[in-house]
């Protein structure tokens, strides 16, 4: 009888599972008339000649995963042209190093390194000049950045 119970739970749970897959999801709403929505797209899809009117670019906290490093570093070397002014601030993030045995900082580094070697030029700007409007300390591991080309 255990046996039994146990095989038609089995296949109990092999239906739930045809049944999930065989469900289909909702397309999402139109969007309201005069509304245009934009279309998703990868970084890589981006050509030049669609950003070439771009004068500023702003990131906040958006490096910190290695693909979307890759993929935003990809995206600031097609944008950043003469005369383009990008400013990326991030909080450093910090992980546990297994093979030294430190606290290390890899992502934000490494996503500088990738806008130089591309020719960009990285100044770091000093945060004691950047206005604060609020009563708290400022994260010692936040960064910003400036990202120019000539």
């Amino acid at each position: 009888t255990n046996n039994k119970q146990q095989r038609q739970q089995q296949q109990h749970h092999k239906h739930d599972a045809k049944a999930k897959t065989k469900t289909k999801t909702k397309p999402p709403p139109a969007a309201p008339p005069g509304i245009t929505v934009p279309r998703t797209r990868r970084f890589s899809d981006i050509s030049r000649d669609e950003l070439e009117s771009v004068d500023v670019i702003l990131g906040s906290d958006v490096v910190y995963d290695p693909v979307l490093t890759d993929a935003l570093a990809c995206l600031l070397d097609k944008m950043v042209q003469p005369g383009t002014l990008a400013l990326i601030s991030a909080e450093k993030r910090v992980y546990f190093s297994r093979t030294t045995l430190k606290e290390e900082v890899y992502e934000w580094p490494r996503f500088i390194d990738l806008l130089k070697v591309s020719g960009m030029q990285v100044r770091h700007l000093a945060l004691e000049h950047v206005p604060k409007f609020t009563g708290s300390d400022r994260n010692p591991l936040l960064d910003i950045i400036e990202v120019r080309r000539r």
